[in-house]
């Protein structure tokens, strides 16, 4: 029984039941979730949330998906689970955040959120938990700005989500800090005709308490009547309107720019605007203008051209765009991609970054030198700009700075006092590629407070001495990098592959850089508190100290050790590189490679030439599936077709006998995807069609079978194996196959992307699973019923399989199992008993491509971030308790604090709050 002990001393303390089981909670709340008054005592709270009122503090229950309690806490990501691309400051000191992520921290916050300095939160949600449907928007954001105690936003979105329902607003909507609105359809409801803009606004900005918009779109909708509006408008609040026609009626060409803005900032109560343009429209007289031009509130002009007619080669910027606008003092700074800008018929080199000081263009870096491509600017794209003390800070992508003809290193960050560029995060040391900046793009800046917010797709920021695992948004101090969430588990990109240990600690490998608070290259370690990287001692944890340099596919315990196959040609131990050719071993302490004996290991005398998908021990033995052609010994190739043997010194192949190995005579004809053992017996499965033993070929659809001699198909019985009688096959494409096999008691199970499994000349319809019990093949869900598309296994992809100790448990890419009953509604996830599919709580919010079973707790791996009901944020990994702990009843007392933990309550939960007021 899950019992949750409520402390309530507005009402008297609670006791403990005197009988173990418990009321439900939900007996004492009222309609909307909140607490009634005057209960008192123990209560169930199995499947409920608790939540508080932003504005009271009082607890709200909600409940949760049925079994989504389950899920562990703490795997969420430190920061955000995908791409931040804007950041913005309220005067109250909250900072907003916009971009593709659904998640932050542990809120599901759809792809909007804000932070007050200690916490995130979603917008839209109220007093309920943030789930999909009740806070946010349903894309992209974009563009964010802030008027009074109003927030702008902008973006490829058409609706935006609160608990109360959903508004119909189109790239750009306003968030009161209670309610989503339109912008345009005045009282009317809105609707997707009514509002907004016509495509996606790339940024927003204020000028006398007006709303400037620029981007892709060419009309804005004031109610029903779109005033035609060219990639820049304005919003007074009431109407929309465009730039530069004055009192004629705005047309296609009489106002706004000629292509799309990325850009805009205020100097001197003029807007100047930015982006990919080259002219700018004042009714029927356009204007020539590169990429930059000022709007006084009448009309346009351009940038350099002085008291001369502007023409395509006199002013602004050459060649590309300009995406980032700021002001500081009296100038403008402009960032994009871009080579020179023009003063008349002068072009100056300046490379990415200028300064306009509204009369000329000047680089940033030359000094008194004249500038060149090499002695200014910084080498590739700037997309943000933001000032703190006077001193300009940019970001965007790029590696280096340069003063004059000192290049400094610089990590997609930097900052210009005036006078010199100068990294940020390497103090007094010469800065390099990993000591200062952040791993991967900058795209937004913000000032809050005397520190500097960065977004982006990083997860790494640098500081001299150590990395910091900081998801795609961090603060920089002036002094050191920091993440502003460190308390999560989860990973920054997709987990492919989990194993457990002997000792039950989990190894995960992908494609991800950081996981919790730790740097880690690609693969990791979970001791069941925390995450440990592979191969840097006891020195800190960097990005070119651990791991391997590239994705991991998979992995595999072989007595204390862990073998890992994936894409990378490298892993580090601590200084040391080791090249390894797709494959590697760690020890517990050392990363070795597999072929290269005592020798140094190059690129050609270890491992594969191609990818590792799958690995399986059999007989102390490593055998290893995936797309190569040859394995390595030393200097010596063998061509070893999709798979091979690793006995612990040498490689070897399988089919040939004592023949000399060739492209025909051994292994697979497609890849193998998934090994899996039986006995003595080695079952591949993959994308083939034939098993070469020797020179006899084994017609083999997808999926074989290796007894150490010699390979079989499964499914032909005693007839000679042919392209229709066995195995698996998608009759739609038929270069699918099987991408995940298990054993669960004494039956096979085969996962992937098919459409029907053979047994002799019977074809079974099965949906991506099938069941193989060593004489036929059979489909899961049909029951006696003839099995066909609709009435048996998943709806689309399998990735992974886990057999438990009751049921089967199942991963992919689906939204639906099918048992002869019908579909039953099953995301990502789902558990075969035997006979019928069930769900797995109300399933992940993304692909799911690994898993294993272990005791009482499923551990998955994958591209999710949240589960189905959004109680729980997973970043890439997660830990069901498919048993759960039951919770004790616990006597109560005062607190001055409201809280719930765990939350929902899955475990000993107790709940304390204060009086009310």
């Amino acid at each position: 029984m899950l019992l949750l002990c409520l402390l309530l001393p507005w009402t008297g303390r609670a006791q403990a039941p005197a009988g173990g089981k418990a009321p439900s909670v939900g007996t004492m709340l009222n309609a909307d979730g909140t607490l009634r008054p005057g209960g008192a005592g123990s209560f169930d709270a199995t499947g409920y949330r608790m939540t508080l009122d932003p504005a009271s503090g009082e607890p709200s229950f909600r409940p949760t998906g049925a079994g989504d309690e389950n899920w562990q806490e703490g795997f969420g990501a430190n920061g955000a689970t995908n791409s931040v691309y804007v950041v913005a400051r309220a005067s109250n000191g909250d900072l907003y955040v916009g971009g593709r992520f659904t998640s932050v921290g542990a809120v599901q916050a759809r792809r909007i959120a804000k932070w007050n300095g200690t916490t995130w939160s979603a917008l839209g949600n109220g007093a309920a938990r943030s789930n999909s449907a009740n806070n946010g928007v349903n894309d992209i954001v974009t563009a964010l700005a802030v008027v009074g105690t109003d927030l702008y936003v902008g973006g490829d979105f058409t609706a935006a989500r609160s608990s109360s329902g959903v508004v119909a607003v189109n790239y750009i909507a306003k968030w009161d800090g209670a309610t989503w609105s339109g912008l345009g359809n005045g009282t009317d409801v809105a609707t997707a005709t009514n509002n907004g803009l016509n495509s996606r606004p790339d940024v927003l900005a204020v000028l006398h308490n007006d709303l400037y918009a620029g981007g892709f779109f060419t009309a804005a909708n004031n109610g029903d009547s779109p005033v035609q509006a060219n990639y820049i408008a304005k919003w007074d609040g009431t109407a929309w309107s465009a730039l530069g026609n004055g009192t004629a009626p705005a047309t296609s060409a009489n106002n706004g720019a000629n292509e799309a803005v990325f850009a805009l900032a205020v100097l001197n109560n003029d807007l100047y605007v930015g982006g990919q343009f080259t002219d700018v429209r004042n009714g029927s007289s356009p204007v020539a203008a590169s990429s930059v031009a000022k709007w006084d509130g009448t009309a346009w002009s351009a940038l350099g051209n002085g008291t001369a007619v502007a023409t395509n080669t006199n002013n602004g910027v050459n060649p590309q765009a300009v995406f980032a606008l700021t002001v500081m003092g009296t100038d403008l700074y402009v960032g994009g991609r871009f080579s020179a800008v023009r003063n008349g018929s002068t072009a100056v080199a300046a490379n990415n970054i200028a300064k306009w000081n509204g009369t000329a263009w000047s680089a940033l870096g030359n000094g008194t030198a004249v500038a060149t491509s090499t002695n200014n600017g910084v080498s590739d794209g700037v997309f943000a700009l933001a000032v703190l003390n006077n001193e300009l800070y940019i970001a965007g992508y790029f590696s280096t700075v340069r003063n004059g003809s000192n290049p400094v290193s610089a990590s997609s960050v930097a900052k210009w006092d005036g006078t010199t560029w100068s990294a940020l995060g390497n103090g007094t040391a010469v800065a390099t590629s990993t000591n200062n900046g952040v791993n991967y793009t900058a795209g937004c800046l913000v000032v809050l407070s005397n520190d500097l917010y960065v977004g982006g797709d990083f997860t790494i920021v640098n500081n001299s001495s150590s990395e910091v695992a900081a998801s795609r948004i961090a603060r920089w101090n002036g002094t050191a990098w920091s993440a502003l969430d460190t308390g999560q588990n989860g990973a920054d990109a997709t987990i492919y592959a989990v194993a457990r240990a002997s000792n039950g600690d989990l190894y995960v490998g992908g494609e991800f850089t950081s996981i919790g608070a730790t740097v880690a290259n690609n693969v990791a370690k979970w001791n069941g508190t925390t995450w440990s990287a592979l191969g840097n001692g006891s020195a800190v944890a960097t990005s070119i100290n651990n791991g391997v340099n590239n994705r991991v596919n998979t992995l595999a315990m072989l007595n204390n050790d862990l073998y890992v196959g994936g894409y990378f040609f490298r892993v580090f131990n601590g200084t040391s590189e080791l090249a390894a050719g797709q494959i590697a071993k760690w020890n517990g302490t050392v990363w070795s490679t597999l072929g290269n004996g005592t020798a140094i290991a190059t690129s050609t005398n270890n491992g594969v030439n191609g990818f590792v998908l799958g690995l399986a021990v059999l007989n102390n033995e490593l055998y290893v599936g995936g797309t190569f052609s040859a394995v390595r010994n030393g200097t010596n190739r063998i061509s070893a077709n999709h798979v091979a043997k690793w006995d612990g010194t040498v490689w070897s192949t399988l089919g040939n006998g004592t023949a000399l190995a060739t492209s025909t005579n051994n292994g697979t004809s497609g890849n193998i995807s998934a090994l899996v053992v039986r006995s003595t017996d080695l079952y591949v499965g993959g994308s083939f069609t034939t098993a070469f033993n020797g020179s006899s070929a084994v017609a083999a659809n997808s999926v074989a079978k290796w007894n150490g001699t010699s390979w079989s198909a499964l499914g032909n019985g005693t007839a000679a194996a042919t392209s229709t009688n066995n195995g698996i096959v998608n009759l739609n494409f038929p270069e699918y196959g099987v991408n995940a096999m298990t054993f669960w008691g004494n039956d096979l199970y085969v996962g992937g992307n098919f459409t029907t499994a053979r047994t002799s000349n019977s074809v079974v319809t099965a949906n991506n699973i099938a069941k193989w019990d060593g004489i036929a093949w059979s489909a899961l869900g049909s029951g006696s019923a003839t099995a066909t598309s609709t009435n048996n296994g998943v709806s689309d992809v399998v990735n992974a399989l886990a057999a438990g100790s009751g049921e089967l448990y199942v991963g992919g890419y689906f939204l639906t199992v099918n048992n002869s009953s019908g579909a039953v509604p099953a995301t990502m996830i789902a558990k075969w008993n035997g006979t019928t599919w069930n769900t797995l709580g109300t399933g992940l919010n993304g692909n799911v491509r690994a898993l294993v079973a272990s005791g009482n707790q499923l551990i998955a791996g994958g591209d999710f971030t949240v589960s189905g009901d959004g109680s729980k944020v997973n970043s890439r990994f997660g830990i069901y308790n498919v048993v759960a702990n039951p919770l004790s009843v616990v006597a109560g007392s005062n607190a001055a604090a409201l809280h719930l933990y765990p939350n929902p309550a899955s475990g000993q939960a107790t709940l304390t709050g204060a009086p009310r007021a």
